[in-house]
């Protein structure tokens, strides 16, 4: 009876080792499934976003060059995160990116139509840019880490780790 229940257990946390092993071992953005994100707007395609405030931060030695990053709700924010390490990261802000107006991803220079970015698998020496808009008030986190399934982002913790403060 015991071999029969292990089945079941085998076969699920096989199942979710693939779909790490396969989200882990590729680069880009990987989008919302669904469309709870805050909408874009006519007005943002009006703003010069090359005179935006912009925040840039690096990853490296597993932590982010600055864990604290300031915004202003409706104030147009350019954000770049690069990779400076060696190998594959995945940049996360799991709660800020719905409640953001997201102008446009770009990763390594090539736009991505997306206006509800999840995570960005952010390869070696590679850059990605947010044109983003802080829709509300509220204290977000940001890690390194490319677990999207809402209950194993809360199992497997980054030891990178940052804080986005938007007033």
């Amino acid at each position: 009876m015991k071999a029969l229940w292990g089945l079941p257990a085998v076969a699920v946390a096989a199942m979710m080792g693939g779909c790490t092993a396969s989200q882990m071992s590729s680069e880009g953005v990987i989008s919302l499934p669904y469309a709870s994100c805050a909408a874009a707007t006519v007005e943002q395609s009006a703003i010069k976003w090359d005179q935006a405030e912009t925040i840039d931060i690096e990853y490296v030695n597993d932590s982010f060059s600055n864990g604290l990053l300031e915004m202003t709700v409706g104030q147009p924010v350019v954000l770049r995160v690069t990779n400076a390490s060696d190998e594959l990261n995945w940049f996360r802000a799991d709660n800020f990116f719905p409640t953001t107006a997201v102008n446009k991803v770009v990763y390594d220079g090539i736009g991505v139509a997306t206006n509800c970015p999840d995570s960005v698998g952010i390869g070696p020496s590679k850059t990605a840019e947010f044109q983003l808009i802080p829709t509300q008030e509220e204290v977000y986190q940001f890690t390194e880490g490319s677990m999207n399934s809402p209950f194993m982002s809360e199992l497997f913790v980054s030891s990178a780790l940052g804080y986005i403060y938007v007033r």
